[in-house]
């Protein structure tokens, strides 16, 4: 990580979900015991309840928190009422499922089966409280744009 704020939200939201019952079960510390610097493994928490910070704050360092849901409509609802929107990421094989994702998803940017949610031709941009507005794609040039309305007529006398 890049800044010493970030590094610390990581490691409060690793601790805040242990405090609240979740399994740290990959990462969760330094690569070795005498890093120097901002350095985090790679962390997966599993079982994190919603009310986990992890799982309703967008940490900007290396954790995913993990949870178990009952159907398709529990995990939409639930990944729904996270106060940000920018991306959502979702593992399927079934067609169905996928369409349903990409359309109740209420996030900008929604990656199925893969984990790259944005590409430079079409338009990025969030949700709610992760921004408003595009970039990238014919739609990001929209912001840069200063329209103006014309209107002539011909053969006025």
């Amino acid at each position: 990580m890049t800044m010493p704020e970030t590094y610390r939200r990581t490691l409060d939201h690793i601790a805040d979900a242990r405090a609240q019952g979740a399994r740290v079960v990959a990462g969760g510390e330094p690569p070795r015991p005498d890093s120097a610097g901002l350095f985090l493994r790679p962390t997966v928490v599993a079982d994190a309840p919603d009310e986990a910070l992890v799982m309703h704050e967008e940490t900007f360092g290396p954790l995913v928190g993990v949870a178990r849901f009952a159907d398709l409509g529990d995990a939409i609802t639930r990944a729904n009422t996270a106060p940000g929107g920018l991306a959502a990421y979702a593992y399927t094989t079934d067609t169905t499922e996928t369409f349903t994702l990409a359309g109740d998803l209420d996030f900008g940017n929604v990656a199925v089966n893969n984990v790259d949610a944005g590409i430079i031709n079409a338009p990025y941009g969030g949700r709610r409280e992760s921004g408003f507005g595009s970039e990238h794609g014919p739609e990001g040039l929209e912001n840069y744009l200063q329209l103006k309305h014309i209107r002539l007529r011909h053969n006025a006398q």
